[in-house]
């Protein structure tokens, strides 16, 4: 097989590593945050420069047990991009498992000033698709931590579904450890696409709208609001629902993974629907974001996918994409807030 070529997507670029790539390589491997559920700890330069010397000797997958690493860098300057910062902002590596099976595994690593901007969804399902199409493989499984929500939530985004989970099957750092599995089928993938492109993936051409669920959390009159790594854009707590999800569901899934609350099931009802121009989408692509009164059992706090949570009032709209700046209007009116 010849060497990886580049792969364009919307935002970033996908290509083999550089030598030249240690120093933004290090900017995440030095960080205990993001080495937290690998199986190696904190690098230094040197140690990453070495590392990186290995992996720079393979750059297509011929035989079993061969890793391929590529770089995702954003695209142009890139959203986020300013000097202080990287360019090369994470990585997905491939495992070629069984040539004869046809099967292989997927990881990812990202600097966390890039996490929650659906960066490692776009990055590795266009290498799900490379390895289903190019590659020619049955079977891609996910690997992770089961404590590590972030990759849950990223398998599942990608159509990835829960295999397996073994019990201490890993002696890790220290404890033994737990490991989930997650798959995905070639055919299954295939059909996701297809689905995606015909409904919550499609761009500007008159389909339907991308469903989201979100939470309104009140406070003293304030409404609770979060903002990811890096950036100063307000939104409320939530994400797609995901195929086989009910809104509802959807709602405690995301509350879980972005502010660590679960919220008492018999609380949660429905407020209203806003339907909008998509923030960071093509003209015409719109968002339908359903939203749910509920009471949290626990205090909402940042995560890996959410940098600070904040409560807010309708003065704060200025910091809001176009869903929610209707949002705080309607909770206005609802007399919710001020």
């Amino acid at each position: 097989m010849s060497s990886f070529a580049p792969i364009e997507t919307e935002r970033l670029t996908l290509r083999l590593l550089r030598a030249s790539d240690a120093e933004d390589i290090n900017a995440y491997q030095r960080l205990p945050e993001v080495v937290k559920f690998m199986f190696w700890e904190v690098r230094t330069l040197d140690e990453t420069r070495e590392h990186l010397a290995r992996r720079l000797q393979t750059t297509a997958l011929e035989a079993d047990g061969d890793v391929l690493v590529v770089g995702v860098e954003l695209s142009g300057t890139g959203e986020g991009l300013i000097p202080s910062r990287p360019r090369l902002i994470g990585e997905i590596t491939v495992f070629l498992h069984s040539l004869s099976n046809a099967q292989a595994e997927i990881g990812w690593a990202f600097h966390p000033d890039f996490q929650g901007r659906g960066y490692a969804s776009e990055a590795a399902g266009r290498m799900l698709d490379w390895a289903f199409t190019t590659l020619g493989v049955h079977r891609v499984e996910a690997h992770l931590d089961p404590r590590n929500t972030a990759s849950a939530a990223v398998c599942r985004r990608l159509g990835m579904t829960p295999d397996a989970l073994l019990r201490e099957n890993l002696w890790f750092k220290g404890a033994w450890g737990d490991t989930a599995v997650y798959g995905i089928l070639a055919a299954e993938r295939a059909a996701s696409v297809n689905t995606l492109r015909g409904g919550d993936s499609a761009r500007a051409d008159g389909m339907q709208a991308i469903r989201v669920a979100a939470v309104v959390l009140l406070r003293e009159r304030r409404v609770l609001m979060v903002t990811a790594r890096g950036r100063d854009v307000l939104y409320l707590p939530g994400g797609k629902i995901d195929a086989g999800e009910t809104a509802a569901e959807a709602l405690v899934r995301e509350c879980r993974e972005e502010i660590a609350v679960e919220l008492d099931g018999a609380s949660i009802r429905s407020l209203f629907t806003v339907t909008v121009q998509a923030h960071g989408e093509p003209e015409g692509r719109m968002v339908a974001m359903e939203l749910f009164a509920a009471t949290a059992l626990d205090e909402p706090t940042a995560s890996s996918e959410v940098d600070s949570v904040h409560w807010v009032t309708s003065t704060d709209a200025h910091r809001c994409p176009p869903a929610g700046v209707e949002t705080l209007s309607r909770l206005v009116a609802l007399d919710l807030i001020d």
